[in-house]
């Protein structure tokens, strides 16, 4: 693939002109999570914005990346940035504001664009979406340029980041992947509430389900799974989840030791739980 990135001296220019730490804080741990400085300008070089261009952000998280954007397209240009976080949006507005970058914030939903502005000739999304929504690609200009991040697999953290060009006909023109990757997009409207519970063992284990529950509740489901190997009752249809006991002619080889026990039902209808991240 061609080296079509912007000239070292425009991003070398763009970098000292818009120093990470306004955004990101002096010791980085203004906004959490955030792409590290050297990451998203790696990333912009991927984009290669030229002056005079429209760009579309997608999460404008520390606010880093679209000022970037904004001194590489010049006064001729325009940046847009989108973010579903009313704090950071208003964080980040604040900023420019303060910085003189002329960036146009915007809360929304991230997913579906913001094809009032279009067409983009570059589109920046600093996020992993389910899957790439056709309407970014609809709201490139042909031969736009889009960087997302992307899943490649279903495992956790299976993720990547894709450089994708657009044709005429705005449909996947080339598709280049790359290392790395973005956090997931947040969902639009409240976070959903925790319930959680803390064991008193050494070292104490902790669990949190998803959803407004009673905390008795929570201690009770983490003193069943944190306690010795045993069978829980069940009120599924027919008594029992566990697979009906087949005919044998002679006993099954191996046999199953007797201190075994079977899974826990009870737990098996829970929502998984995981810690917490810090």
């Amino acid at each position: 693939m061609p080296d079509t990135s912007p000239t070292p001296d425009a991003l070398d220019r763009a970098t000292d002109a818009v120093p990470a730490a306004i955004f990101h804080g002096a010791g980085g741990q203004a906004v959490r999570p955030c792409t590290p400085a050297s990451v998203t300008r790696r990333h912009v070089r991927m984009l290669d914005v030229r002056p005079g261009m429209n760009v579309l952000e997608i999460g404008t998280g520390s606010g880093y990346s679209a000022a970037l954007l904004a001194h590489l397209v010049g006064s001729s240009g325009s940046v847009t940035t989108v973010e579903i976080d009313t704090r950071l949006a208003r964080r980040a507005k604040q900023l420019y504001a303060a910085h003189a970058f002329p960036v146009d914030v915007v809360v929304g939903d991230g997913l579906v664009g913001r094809p009032g502005d279009g067409p983009y000739d570059r589109m920046f999304v600093g996020t992993t979406p389910p899957d790439v929504p056709g309407a970014w690609l609809r709201q490139l200009a042909p031969d736009g340029v889009l960087i997302t991040g992307v899943r490649v697999g279903d495992l956790p953290g299976a993720y990547a980041v894709a450089r994708i060009t657009v044709d005429a006909h705005r449909r996947p023109a080339h598709v280049g992947i790359h290392h790395g990757g973005y956090t997931p997009m947040s969902a639009p409207g409240a976070t959903a509430p925790l319930t959680q519970a803390t064991g008193s063992g050494k070292p104490p284990c902790a669990i949190a389900l998803l959803g407004a529950r009673s905390g008795a509740s929570a201690a009770a489901l983490l003193a069943a799974l944190d306690g010795k190997p045993h069978v829980e009752p069940t009120t599924a249809p027919g008594g029992s989840w566990l697979p009906r006991p087949r005919a044998f002619s002679k006993p099954p080889s191996p046999t199953v030791p007797a201190s075994v026990s079977a899974p826990s039902t009870t737990a098996d209808r829970m929502p998984h739980s995981s810690p917490t991240d810090s």
